[in-house]
């Protein structure tokens, strides 16, 4: 059991080392622009948590209102474009 146990901590060290490895050459590549975008995006996601829990908090004692604070913003999708309808079928010929 421990031989098991100890050949799961050498695959896991092994892989968060690759993993580094190769974060750390995305980050590298990456161009300033789109570094300071990651970084801002992270404060931002920092701070609407704080807002969220803070709600969650405040209206601990009403399920209803502290369920209004919630991440969900962040996981909507844009609309959909709306598809054509087709073309009703042409009327058959006079006969």
């Amino acid at each position: 059991m421990q031989s098991h146990i100890d050949e799961g901590r050498k695959i896991y060290q092994a892989r968060q080392e690759a993993d580094s490895v190769q974060e750390r050459t995305l980050a590298s590549d990456m161009p300033a622009a789109v570094t300071a975008f990651c970084a801002k995006k992270g404060e931002l996601y920092t701070m609407l948590k704080i807002i969220n829990n803070v709600g969650h908090e405040l209206y601990a004692h009403n399920q209803a209102e502290a369920a209004k604070f919630n991440m969900s913003i962040l996981h909507r999708r844009a609309p959909q474009a709306a598809t054509p309808e087709p073309d009703p079928p042409a009327p058959a010929p006079a006969t």
